[in-house]
């Protein structure tokens, strides 16, 4: 008997609720597949888009898919205005945004010092051998990047002012776009006078062991294709765009 009066109480509580295990395990389902489609397109676009299922018979009518609050909140991927994140959880996705999320989502995230010298500040250790920075503090652009091994002997060279050794070819993402003050001078910290920042859309950097052929690789950052940035400097690299518009 005390059993049977949990189970019309449980009952009674979820009848006020208005959702029974049934309607709850639809609307978790719902929410997944809204989910699904909003992870197709950026945020900023995604969150106001409808959302839209296939029917499950032929020539029926797609769907519009509803999004409800239970979903919003206990998904881990999808921030709200409810659910607030800390900086270094801000700083850990503005990293994460640099590259694939096949490399990001196991790469070590590493923050900027206050002193350029000092080594590197570790937000979060990875396992894949990839290190993300989130956007930089130094420039007006939205630029984070993501390094392999041999590019962080680089980026740790460049950051001291050292020559790097550069024995194996090296990768970086920057699939946010950069901004820049020089194509020319690794070491400018601004644009010359009278000059803008130069900003790249999102691209692939490559680091080879050997000087590069400005003669078969053009150094004109404008046209649009492959360029090489800081030619004939210790920190010379390809950087191939990977659309034609910035973020």
């Amino acid at each position: 008997m005390k059993y049977l009066r949990m189970i019309a109480l449980i009952a009674l509580v979820v009848g006020l609720l208005g959702i029974t295990p049934f309607a709850q395990a639809q609307i978790q389902q719902t929410d997944a597949r809204s989910q699904t489609v909003m992870s197709a397109a950026p945020m900023a676009v995604a969150e106001d888009a409808t959302k839209m299922d296939y029917p499950t018979g032929a020539g029926g009518l797609k769907v519009e898919l509803p999004f409800s609050e239970m979903g919003m909140k206990g998904s881990g991927a999808l921030m709200t205005a409810t659910e607030p994140i800390t900086q270094t959880e801000a700083k850990i996705q503005s990293a994460m945004s640099a590259a694939p999320i096949a490399i990001a989502k196991d790469a070590t995230i590493l923050d900027y010092p206050a002193n350029p010298t000092d080594p590197p500040i570790e937000l979060r250790k990875g396992t894949n051998g990839w290190s993300c920075f989130p956007d930089g503090p130094t420039t007006p652009g939205n630029d984070p990047i993501c390094l392999d091994k041999t590019f962080m002997k680089w980026n740790d060279a460049l950051a001291t002012g050292t020559v790097p050794n550069i024995t194996t070819l090296g990768l970086a993402y920057m699939l946010q776009g950069g901004s820049d003050p020089s194509n020319t001078d690794p070491m400018a910290l601004e644009p010359p006078a009278g000059q803008d920042w130069i900003v790249t859309p999102p691209h692939v950097m490559v680091l080879v062991p050997f000087k590069l052929d400005t003669t078969l690789i053009p150094t004109d950052h404008t046209y649009g294709g492959p360029y090489v940035m800081w030619a004939g400097t210790p920190y010379e690299h390809i950087m191939m765009p990977v659309s034609q518009t910035t973020k």
